[in-house]
């Protein structure tokens, strides 16, 4: 069940390319990062064993181009996309049906999550690694970045909470103060008193009001482009989704693309604390977004990159879980098994990678492609691999 070759989405893992050295590529030299230390000969593990060792010398067939307009706007005439991220109004950013497959331009957004700090580094988040990272997000032109939870350490005392926030969101302010629009969720390490949450995360940084009652600024529903985000908050009612929120805006949607986002995995990679605490919920939480045409659901929690196929029966469509945690937390050693409670779905392992580095995610129309871009020195990322789908196939 769930053999990869009956999917719908063709995986093209590449050999590590190039697409950013120095201040040549698609990033800018970001002051004070120090080396830290990565192997660029350490690439995605994936189950065939491909070797992605970095060759400078390789040209990358996946947009690398050197004149990248760092423009927040250069592949989107959103004008959503003119402010410092404001979202108090619909949760839609253009006025044009997300529906309509002729009307949209080349897009893109950058997911990446879990920059929280450790109490040996001093608590709050790791800013040279989340820094560099916003920086070669914006240098690829991205219109939204995604942030699957665990921005910070985190505090019982609302005031450091706060403050830990507020530092994040200056780490951030490369990406805001360009339009870009940024959408993070609550993870564990963030769950406190909503005060800090939502004085960090108003006015011009406010994330969106439209949600469901009791949780708006934390799980939300986003239109942009010809796509839906949807953002959810899992420390309402721990490890569960809103469900019957979520399948209104399923209903009420017309959108080619579902990207759902939230801190925890539905199937458990590392951290046994996810959402197959609750197995039928999550399960439903699946199927809806299966259902409605969604293709990935990202998250963070597990301190590494993985990726893995879902499917609920050997003929379905094919959903991949994406876990992006990759954003400077202390990284973990992932052993290549879902073992968790699965229910009837299939769970394949395809691919992993030890941090740091984000997704860069680019939708043409009904076409998406996905490439997971590897941190292999302070101002340099490579693509280690890419993947697609094609909405509606």
């Amino acid at each position: 069940m769930g053999a990869k070759g009956k999917a719908p989405i063709r995986l093209a893992v590449l050999a590590a390319v190039l697409l950013c050295i120095g201040g040549e590529g698609c990033t800018t030299p970001v002051p004070g990062l120090a080396w830290i230390g990565m192997d660029a000969g350490v690439g995605a593990d994936d189950t065939g064993g491909t070797d992605t060792d970095v060759d400078s010398d390789v040209d990358s067939d996946i947009d690398a181009d050197t004149d990248t307009d760092t423009d927040s706007d250069s592949d989107s005439d959103s004008e959503s996309e003119s402010d410092t991220g404001s979202s108090t109004d619909t949760g839609s950013d253009s006025d044009i049906d997300a529906g309509d497959t002729e009307s949209w331009p080349v897009w893109r957004f950058a997911a990446f999550a879990d920059s929280r700090g450790t109490y040996a580094s001093g608590g709050g988040h790791e800013e040279e690694i989340l820094g560099a990272i916003a920086t070669a997000a914006l240098a690829d032109g991205v219109d939204l970045v995604i942030f699957p939870g665990d921005l910070v350490l985190g505090s019982s005392v609302a005031e450091t909470l706060e403050d830990e926030l507020l530092a994040w969101r200056d780490t951030m302010e490369i990406l805001y103060a360009a339009g870009v629009r940024v959408l993070p969720v609550r993870g564990n390490h963030d769950d406190g008193a909503f005060e800090p949450w939502d004085a960090v995360f108003s006015g011009p940084y406010a994330i969106s009001d439209a949600g469901p009652e009791g949780e708006v600024n934390k799980t939300f529903a986003i239109e942009h482009e010809n796509a839906l985000f949807l953002g959810f908050d899992l420390y309402f009612t721990p490890h569960r989704v809103n469900q019957a929120w979520l399948d209104e805006q399923l209903a009420a949607t017309s959108a080619e693309h579902i990207f759902a986002f939230a801190h925890e995995p539905a199937y458990a990679a590392y951290h046994p604390d996810c959402l197959d605490d609750y197995p039928d919920e999550r399960n439903a939480f699946i199927h809806s977004l299966i259902a409605a045409g969604g293709r990935t659901y990202f998250s963070g929690h597990d301190h590494f990159y993985a990726r893995a196929a879902v499917q609920e029966t050997d003929a379905g469509p094919e959903l991949y879980q994406l876990i992006v945690a990759t954003a400077g937390a202390p990284p973990y050693v992932f052993d290549h098994d879902y073992g968790g409670d699965n229910g009837d779905a299939s769970v394949t392992d395809v691919s992993s990678d030890t941090p740091y580095g984000y997704i860069l995610a680019e939708i043409d129309g009904a076409h998406a492609t996905f490439t997971w871009k590897k941190m292999i020195s302070p101002d340099a990322f490579a693509a280690v691999e890419t993947f697609e789908y094609t909405a509606g196939e």
